[in-house]
């Protein structure tokens, strides 16, 4: 699209990075899944209700420079952080100012529609390419999606939530999204949740 067009060409032009905003758009697109149930993980619904109206995940990640990498390789993962109502920190209220938006609202009215009776919320998360550091060239690209009630009865399993995600990004991993409600012994969602049927050996 236009659009595309024209942020590939001011990243080529600040910070030499031909197709830069497509490598990033792409990356985006190829670990939407494993953000997705990082962002659930984080909230930890069933303890803390609705904390997605108040918090939103924010990944940074800095482009190689190098083309040839599959997309998946092509950004370092440099911070992947939580961010709060009432944390006086920049990026923490820009994204609440972002919570609080039009658009956003525009969003949640969009998944109550879809979901009907099994809504549960709306989460958003935010993924910051970085192009160059000096002068800084950056994107912003943000994610909304919806999820109904049994994903959000999911029960986290304990320990830090990041370290999974981490480990994806790092690694070119994907995955399936998780619903929360497994039989069997697969597990979709990279070990964040589960239900309490689920805590066997298997799932250590």
């Amino acid at each position: 699209c236009k659009a595309a067009a024209t942020l590939n060409k001011e990243v080529e032009a600040k910070a030499g990075i031909p197709h830069g905003y497509t490598d990033f758009a792409q990356w985006v697109e190829y670990y939407s899944t494993p953000m997705k149930n990082c962002m659930i993980a984080a909230l930890n619904l069933p303890q803390f209700p609705h904390q997605e109206r108040n918090s939103a995940l924010a990944i940074v990640i800095t482009h190689k420079g190098n083309s040839t990498l599959p997309v998946q390789h092509r950004f370092t993962i440099d911070t992947i952080n939580r961010h709060n109502r009432g944390e006086s920190e920049f990026t923490s209220e820009e994204l609440v100012r972002r919570l609080d938006s039009e658009e956003t609202k525009k969003t949640i009215a969009f998944g109550k529609k879809e979901r009907g009776n099994d809504y549960y919320g709306t989460l958003m998360f935010m993924v910051l390419g970085v192009f160059s550091q000096s002068p800084m060239v950056s994107v912003p690209i943000f994610k909304y999606f919806s999820i109904d009630k049994s994903v959000a009865s999911a029960r986290i399993i304990a320990g830090p939530w990041w370290p999974p995600l981490r480990h994806m990004l790092e690694h070119g991993k994907k995955m399936k999204f998780c619903c929360g409600r497994i039989e069997g012994v697969g597990c979709c969602c990279g070990g964040w949740a589960h239900e309490e049927t689920m805590k066997g050996d298997a799932w250590r």
